[in-house]
């Protein structure tokens, strides 16, 4: 019983817990729901206020950049007023922030005052952006120097460092870079002139018709009058109908000497005018009747007072004095500013005068060597006559130095090939440095409407002067008969299509008619130079040349010499070669031969004949023809050499058709026919109608008198002939030598022959008067033929 009593105890004590817990856990429970529904309002009015204070800060965050747009013309006023020298980092921020000021406003409040302050502003900006970007080009616009330039294409090369030497230094480059990157970017930038100007001003038609407008205008106060338009419009057209309507016959209205204003205007008191209505008759021209006027006005005086008369020589003395002196490059920045234009013009002018000024040092340079030239060359052509060495002589220098007696010093320097080919090297290197400098200036997209114009001027005066050397050869040609100028084109030629690769790829960027500019001139001097080629084989048999004075020694002629030395310096020419190669090629010849100079064999050999036969006419002039056979087999002789061992040698190489055998057929035939003057030599030491006569025998008186008489004429006619042919040459030393052993070896052994069978026989009392000679001494005595030039 104990147990169970004690049981219910331990149960009624823990009913009584559980009550209690149960009482505190209600209790709990009480509290914790009114601190819940005392706690929700303040949650929920904290998440109220953090969204408030999200807002806030959006709003603020909002706020910030306008009222920024509201203060950027007060807060970039100070830089924008010193200008982009030396800060042109911030100027350009600047510029970004009222651009961007602009953007809004044009987007919240179009018709706000802000806008239009904006882009006043930023118009003024502009305009000294604009000068800052001309400055900088006015600053590298001194031409390179003409030592530069030349160290520049020297033997050393050293293009890498020297090449920004002659263009726009770096750092000059970078700020160009940024100004025309920033005004490229400003797609704004004449959109709004139409919405800042009123529909009756002059100015806004003016934009609308695409007509320059300063901008200077923008910037006036527009201002209206009830009499604006009436006095305005009324005073122009007097002016107009007085200046304007005139007929032209009658010529201009008179004026007043101390003024320039227009008489019999009507008495105007006590209106208002504006200052611009006295302003200089061509404005009145230029400005539309209806103009919006600024309220400046005066009260206008009587015409012609001296109050008028000083206001308007003042206005136009200021006029005047508006357009500065600029750079020749830099036109006035009047109306849109063209940025392309501007840094075109200007660098083309960079670029034109750089070359101008080298090709001036070249010339001075020349004309300070050509009199020493020229005295050299004439001494050189004194001495031609008497000496074979003579023909080393080049054909270019003679050339030209005939065509500087007849064109002066001047032609004399404008057609000097080698300066010719120096400007040309210039003006790739120049224009290749233009085209670098350009590439950093604008993007890509800009590259050909800015290079095009800027290399026009340069290209044009090495183009002009390769049409003035083809004009010089040309009268070189047809006025001196000197086809040896055709040298200099063809020299020319040579020289333009070594630069052509360079040139072309520095003219990528232009249009196809400046790139067909320099292959259009070397087809044309290409077209000149193998049209007077072709007249060339006929030229020389010309009265020009017959009247030429003829050897006296009957050695090689001079139009000898220098057409075969003109031949030699064509041959050398690979230009020559392909143009011939290319006319070969236009008539369908079927050959193609593997080297070009083989198309000259045809040439050359027309050349030759007609050279030949000039010769054989030239010949006639010897009354000997012993001496016209001598002066043929020299001149034959040399044309041989020249082509089987000298200068023409290279034409006929590996070739089956060299003209040898003809040449060599044309010397023997020419010696046989000098052989033949040696017959009344050896006429008397032949037994024609002779008798026999034995040895130690007496002959009689007729055999006597027959052999006196055989060694008597022998020995005159032998003296006779070295008395007239003493002064005969033969330069070749190999032919001189061949000839002279031939006569010896007939002519001595006759007269060896002829003593052997008279020497036994007593045909006189004193033999020693017509033994004049042993025969060794007769060896000798033809040995010492043709010794002139020895």
């Amino acid at each position: 019983m104990l147990g169970i009593s004690h049981c219910h105890r331990i149960t009624d004590r823990v009913a009584k817990y559980f009550v209690c817990q149960e009482s505190i856990f209600m209790s709990v429970c009480g509290r914790l729901d009114s601190l819940k529904n005392k706690l929700e309002p303040m949650f929920e009015e904290t998440k109220r206020l953090e969204q408030l204070k999200l807002n806030a800060d959006l709003t603020l965050s909002e706020l910030d950049p306008v009222i920024n747009h509201y203060q950027v013309i007060r807060t970039t006023d100070w830089i924008i007023r010193q200008g982009p020298t030396g800060r042109l980092k911030d100027y350009l921020d600047c510029l970004d922030q009222i651009r961007t000021a602009a953007e809004y406003f044009e987007n919240v409040i179009p018709e706000g005052p802000e806008l239009k302050a904006l882009r006043l502003k930023l118009n003024a900006a502009r305009e000294q952006l604009q000068t800052e970007f001309s400055r900088l080009l006015l600053r590298c616009s001194n031409p390179v120097s003409p030592v530069d330039i030349l160290n520049l294409i020297g033997p050393d090369k050293m293009l890498g460092a020297q090449k920004e030497d002659v263009g726009i230094p770096m750092p000059v480059l970078q700020d160009m870079a940024s100004i025309s990157t920033w005004l490229l970017e400003d797609h704004s930038i004449f959109e709004f002139l139409l919405e800042d100007i009123e529909e009756d001003s002059s100015l806004a038609p003016k934009v609308k018709s695409g007509k320059r407008l300063k901008t200077m205008s923008l910037e006036r106060d527009t201002w209206g009058s009830p009499l604006k338009k009436r006095t305005g419009s009324w005073l122009s057209s007097k002016l107009k109908t007085r200046s304007l309507d005139r007929p032209s016959a009658l010529g201009p209205l008179p004026r007043r000497k101390e003024d320039s204003h227009p008489r019999g205007l009507p008495d105007i008191i006590e209106e208002e005018i504006p200052l611009g209505a006295i302003s200089s008759q061509s404005r009145l021209k230029t400005r539309s009747l209806d103009r919006m006027e600024s309220p400046n006005t005066f009260k206008a005086p009587l015409p012609g007072s001296p109050f008028v008369r000083k206001t308007v020589s003042w206005m136009s003395n200021k006029m005047k004095t508006r357009s500065l002196d600029r750079h020749p490059g830099l036109e006035p920045v009047r109306g849109l500013f063209n940025i392309f234009s501007v840094y075109s013009s200007a660098r083309s002018c960079h670029l034109n005068r750089s070359l101008k000024d080298f090709k001036d040092h070249l010339r001075k340079r020349s004309a300070s060597s050509t009199s020493l030239c020229s005295s050299s060359l004439s001494s050189a052509s004194s001495s031609f006559s008497s000496s074979s060495s003579s023909a080393t002589r080049s054909c270019l220098k003679d050339s030209i130095t005939r065509v500087f007696k007849r064109l002066g010093k001047e032609g004399w320097c404008d057609i000097d090939v080698e300066s010719y080919s120096q400007c040309i090297t210039v003006f790739s290197l120049l224009a290749e440095v233009e085209f670098s400098a350009l590439t950093r200036v604008f993007p890509q997209t800009h590259w050909k409407r800015v290079f095009d114009p800027l290399v026009q001027k340069a290209l044009d005066v090495v183009i002009e002067d390769g049409e003035y050397i083809m004009y010089t050869v040309h009268h070189a040609v047809n006025a001196c008969h000197d086809y040896g100028a055709l040298l200099s084109v063809l020299n020319a030629i040579q020289d333009l299509k070594a630069a052509q690769p360079d040139i072309r790829h520095v003219l990528e960027y232009t249009c196809s008619t400046t790139k067909d500019k320099l292959p259009n001139l070397i087809e044309s001097m290409g077209t000149f130079a193998i049209q007077n080629l072709a007249r060339y084989p006929g030229s020389i048999m010309d009265k020009q040349n017959k009247k030429r004075e003829m050897p006296e020694d009957g050695t090689v002629h001079e139009l000898t010499s220098n057409v075969v030395l003109f031949l030699s310096q064509l041959v050398k020419l690979k230009t020559t070669a392909e143009l011939f190669a290319s006319r070969a090629s236009e008539r369908g010849d079927c050959e193609a031969p593997d080297d070009d100079r083989k198309y000259l064999r045809p040439f050359i050999s027309e050349v030759l004949e007609q050279l030949f036969l000039s010769l054989k006419n030239m010949a006639d002039v010897y009354e000997d023809s012993a001496l016209k056979a001598i002066f043929l087999f020299n001149n034959s002789n040399y044309i041989h050499n020249s082509v089987t061992k000298a200068q023409l040698r290279e034409v006929w190489v590996d070739s089956t058709d060299a003209p040898q055998a003809v040449w060599e057929g044309r010397m023997e035939e020419q010696k046989q026919k000098y052989l033949q003057s040696w017959l009344k030599v050896t006429a008397y030491l032949s037994d024609d109608r002779m008798p026999s006569v034995q040895a130690d025998s007496k002959p009689k008186e007729k055999e006597r008198h027959m052999i006196k008489g055989k060694l008597k004429g022998f020995n005159d006619a032998i003296e006779d002939l070295l008395t007239a042919q003493e002064g005969w040459s033969i330069p070749d030393q190999a032919q001189r030598e061949a000839l002279c052993q031939a006569q010896v070896s007939v002519v001595g052994q006759a007269y060896r022959a002829f003593l052997q069978r008279y020497k036994n026989i007593k045909f006189t009392k004193h033999p020693q008067k017509y033994y004049k000679y042993t025969s060794e001494k007769v060896e000798e005595m033809i040995q010492r033929f043709f010794e002139s030039l020895t």
